[in-house]
């Protein structure tokens, strides 16, 4: 799905925002400088991108990892030839989340509104598809009343937010 360049200006404006209000002597004295832009056509850019566009929005936005951890079993030593080898492997111990996580989870506080609303965003760059256990992720989350968004491109978002700051 192509991506237009459109969102960099938009992006770039709640940036702007954000620095003028986080940091006013600095920009008061003509010392601003754009944000860097995430390379948004891969998964890891495009939740960069989420992340920053919230917080700049004043909301909150975070990753979640439920890939688990590495473990290296390898051991190197040195042979009687003098060659230095390497035996053993590298595991994975099974991460502790619930299987079908969304990638991206926080909540978006409409002006005006008395209560935050839950956000889960899962994250699909290029041709990846969502697993079974993240489609019953998204029934469980959206049957509490929360948001689930699957996020495809920075238009996808903005969309989002837009839908977001409607809801009271």
């Amino acid at each position: 799905m192509a991506t237009s360049l459109g969102w960099r200006i938009k992006y770039q404006q709640a940036h702007e925002i954000y620095f003028k209000v986080k940091c006013p002597q600095v920009y008061a004295a003509g010392l601003y400088t754009p944000p860097k832009y995430p390379n948004v056509k891969t998964a890891n850019g495009l939740s960069l991108f989420a992340c920053n566009y919230f917080t700049y929005l004043g909301q909150r936005l975070e990753r979640t990892n439920n890939m688990g951890r590495r473990i290296d079993n390898r051991k190197t030593y040195v042979d009687v030839l003098g060659h230095t080898r390497q035996i053993g492997s590298i595991e994975w111990q099974k991460g502790t989340g619930e299987r079908g996580t969304s990638d991206l989870k926080g909540h978006f506080k409409p002006f005006g509104a008395r209560w935050a609303i839950p956000v889960y965003i899962e994250v699909k760059a290029g041709k990846d598809r969502m697993s079974q256990e993240q489609k019953e992720y998204m029934e469980r989350v959206t049957s509490t009343g929360a948001m689930h968004l699957i996020l495809r491109t920075p238009e996808d978002l903005y969309q989002f937010v837009d839908y977001l700051k409607t809801l009271k």
